[in-house]
């Protein structure tokens, strides 16, 4: 296990903080539950081993020990763990199905999910397709689609983005209030990668007024927010993502991965917080929290692969 372990975070491609967290994770939280020194071929998924247990059933007591003393880090050991197991079975090691993959029942689950979504180790396949681009998808949906990761908006108030919203002195983009669900305007903290994708759509769409025009929106004058879930289909992700599942992402890893307040997520998920009495006397926006947030969770999807 221990080799295994030392030959991922030898050939990830994961940023050097990232690679060091990731082993602090697998040095201090898994391997001293499951032993470095245990083969591989004792986390089979199904096969049965000496104590009873199933390589599954190791893996998820090891997750449910973890839960108990640092339940916020349990997700994450899971997550990299899964990834340890995932480049043991490409190197042909050991045989999938991969003992911790997720699951409803192996990972927490912070919202319900109406939409189809995709899990943190999903991630990296998901931008690779991306960036590759096999379908040709214009650089207006393809953009639109990496700002959508970036700033988890709805659709609807993504689509309409306007040139004259975006403060890039202020580094703050500002969606009115008649875009938002909540009919209240909503502050978007601006982060460099968000800025580099949005840089080469100024000669294509600057003097059009809208960030995403594609000049063929039908009855919208801009982009059809059905574009988005139509490029995720050529995708091959039809079932497996829709752009309204984009949302639950960053509630999740945020919590579990990157170590964020809950309130601070979903200020920026525009969620209204708290019963009536609440929303209505507390005025608090957490601004600044939020940028510290979204500029983690722009460092964290460059990490997976995200290109600008």
């Amino acid at each position: 296990m221990g080799l295994a372990v030392r030959e991922y975070l030898a050939t990830s491609r994961h940023r050097e903080s990232t690679r060091k967290d990731y082993a602090n994770c697998l040095n201090n939280q898994v391997l001293p539950v499951l032993g470095a020194e245990t083969p591989l071929s004792c986390f089979a998924f199904s096969d049965v081993q000496r104590d009873g247990r199933t390589g599954r059933r190791i893996v998820l007591d090891m997750k449910k020990d973890l839960e108990k003393r640092a339940p916020v880090q349990a997700d994450k050991a899971l997550m990299v763990l899964r990834q340890v197991f995932g480049y043991a079975i490409d190197q042909g090691w050991m045989s999938e199905p991969n003992p911790a993959q997720g699951s409803r029942h192996a990972r927490s689950s912070h919202v319900v999910q109406h939409h189809p979504t995709l899990t943190a180790d999903q991630l990296p396949t998901f931008f690779e397709r991306l960036n590759f681009n096999e379908t040709k998808g214009s650089l207006v949906v393809r953009s639109a689609v990496k700002l959508l990761f970036l700033s988890f908006l709805r659709v609807g108030s993504l689509a309409g983005i306007r040139w004259s919203e975006i403060d890039e002195g202020e580094s703050i983009l500002t969606i009115p209030a008649e875009r938002m669900k909540s009919k209240k305007s909503h502050l978007v903290p601006l982060t460099q990668p968000m800025i580099d994708v949005l840089e080469p759509l100024k000669d294509l769409t600057g003097d059009t007024g809208y960030v995403f025009d594609t000049g063929r929106g039908g009855c919208y004058p801009h982009m059809n927010p059905a574009s988005i879930n139509a490029y995720l289909i050529k995708l091959g992700y039809q079932g497996l993502l829709r752009a309204h599942g984009v949302r639950s992402i960053p509630l999740t890893i945020g919590q579990d991965i990157l170590g964020y307040k809950p309130e601070v997520i979903q200020r920026q998920l525009a969620h209204a917080i708290g019963d009536k009495v609440r929303q209505a006397y507390d005025r608090s926006t957490l601004l600044k929290e939020r940028r510290d947030f979204m500029i983690a969770w722009s460092d964290y999807l460059l990490d997976q692969g995200l290109e600008g």
